[in-house]
């Protein structure tokens, strides 16, 4: 069966309108044109003949399956533009307001470290109702920054210097568990509540927290005091059993703790 060539459909028509009387045939250069572009067609075709057959590489066949995959691409993206668009703009926003809030979140702790500075200036002259006005206010304006957390602790130790112990253990709760990821100053916040009911004298209590303190972070500097003062709180509360155990832990964790003798001297004091 011969084979439908498309230089064919493009040949024969222009052939026959040469052929033809039409009123474009009585112009020369129509002619030549139309004449000129059957022998551009005629040279093609046989050089298309002549040329042999390429055999299908895989390289071939490897861009192929390339251009395919390009033009689903292209026509999914056609196809769906609203809904891409749509993502585009809320990754952008999401991006943009992760930027605003970090840089508003660098902004505000450094005011807050500001504020801090302030608080801690007051703490050191002793002037410690003003220091509790700039530190409340540090904690209510700028909560959740670094400075507020520290501001914590400082404003906790100028209620225990007034005697106010309520605000300050309700500090001291603040910081373990608002911020607590200074293991510093997570155990000086746990001792720190353990010593506003020790002020109270509700020792049983105090005793309980000082000695849970000194458990929870042993590799602190004042652990084995932590210990000590929890000896000294349950002996308070009547509970002899409970000191001589807290002293003999100690000595036996903490051999080279400076308050080693005290100790001991402490556990033969109370007969053990």
């Amino acid at each position: 069966m011969a084979r439908f060539h498309m230089l064919d459909a493009i040949r024969a028509p222009i052939a026959q309108y040469r052929k033809s009387s039409g009123f474009l045939n009585h112009v020369p250069q129509v002619r030549v044109l139309l004449g000129a572009l059957l022998v551009d067609i005629e040279t093609f075709s046989e050089e298309k003949m002549l040329t042999p057959k390429k055999k299908l590489t895989r390289h071939h066949m490897k861009e192929d399956k390339l251009v395919t995959v390009y033009f689903k691409i292209n026509d999914y993206i056609n196809q769906h533009s609203r809904e891409i668009l749509f993502v585009v703009l809320g990754v952008v926003a999401v991006l943009g307001g992760a930027f605003y809030l970090s840089r508003m979140r660098s902004q505000g702790e450094n005011q807050a470290s500001v504020e801090l500075a302030k608080g801690k200036m007051e703490f050191t002259r002793r002037a410690y109702p003003a220091a509790i006005s700039i530190l409340e206010k540090l904690l209510k304006e700028y909560e959740g920054t670094k400075s507020a957390g520290v501001g914590a602790i400082y404003l906790a130790h100028a209620y225990l210097q007034q005697q106010d112990y309520p605000n300050a253990q309700k500090a001291f709760e603040v910081y373990l568990n608002d911020y607590g990821d200074d293991e510093l100053l997570a155990a000086t916040a746990a001792a720190g509540i353990a010593a506003t009911y020790d002020e109270r004298k509700e020792y049983a209590k105090a005793a309980e927290l000082y000695e849970k303190a000194a458990n929870k972070y042993a590799d602190a500097v004042y652990a084995p005091a932590w210990l000590m003062d929890a000896a000294r709180c349950y002996k308070s509360a009547n509970n002899k059993p409970a000191a001589q155990k807290v002293l003999k832990k100690l000595i036996e964790k903490y051999p080279k703790t400076a308050v080693l003798d005290d100790a001991k001297s402490y556990l033969a004091e109370l007969g053990a």
